[in-house]
């Protein structure tokens, strides 16, 4: 869960900024859309767990009925493009295959208060 603290280094150059719902990648900012940015939230908040596709479709999605994998991989995909510094050999964001994802924060990605700028 969110501790309060609102930036994740992920990288040293690719931060998560949890309190303004953006990235900054290589010093540009990015902004996922609401419904991607919600289940990065989700993800942020259970980082290290494998994490079903059928709970990140009822997260993503908790008024819908008859959504399905497909509708989230489009959003993974999204999340995997702002956070991985090599977008086409994941380490950050990982498929487990007809299972999940799992948000494997390296262990430098130490969370920040920002008034400790």
């Amino acid at each position: 869960m969110n501790d309060g603290a609102p930036l994740i280094f992920i990288t040293p150059t690719i931060v998560v900024d949890r309190d303004q719902q953006l990235i900054t990648r290589y010093h540009r900012t990015l902004f996922l859309p609401a419904r991607t940015w919600h289940l990065f939230a989700y993800l942020l908040d259970h980082p290290h767990r494998l994490i079903a596709d059928v709970e990140l479709i009822r997260v993503g999605w908790p008024h819908e009925m008859g959504h399905d994998p497909p509708d989230l991989y489009r959003h993974m995909h999204r999340i995997r493009q702002a956070i991985e510094p090599d977008p086409r050999h994941p380490r950050i964001l990982l498929t487990r295959r007809e299972v999940g994802y799992l948000l494997a924060l390296p262990p430098f990605s130490a969370e920040k208060k920002s008034s400790s700028h």
